[in-house]
């Protein structure tokens, strides 16, 4: 008899790069497999993926930084010119009041 597992696979922003993960599904002692044991799996499934995702993330943001270090520092400097620039919106204008000139 097979062990039951939940599986899944994480296929990265390239779309060829592929991360399989599994998780073993826990049997009771009559060799049968609970929801309870499934829903555990897939929790743990979802801990795994989402631990990847993170590390995954990390590294991009890690890549990009330095890549866009220079960028930062302008962007950085152009949102503080905005930010002393900014002014209240303008008032609307005043209400027109009606004229008898055309009937």
């Amino acid at each position: 008899m097979s062990a039951t597992a939940v599986r899944g696979v994480l296929t990265h922003r390239d779309g060829v790069t592929q991360q399989s993960f599994s998780v073993a599904v826990a049997a009771t002692t009559e060799g049968r497999q609970s929801l309870t044991a499934v829903m555990g799996a897939v929790r743990q499934l979802s801990a795994e993926v989402s631990s990847a995702l993170t590390g995954l993330m990390e590294a991009e943001k890690h890549t990009h930084h330095h890549d866009d270090d220079d960028d930062e520092e302008e962007d950085d400097e152009e949102d503080s010119d905005e930010d002393e620039a900014t002014a209240p919106p303008p008032e609307p204008p005043p209400k027109r009041s009606k004229t008898s000139g055309c009937n």
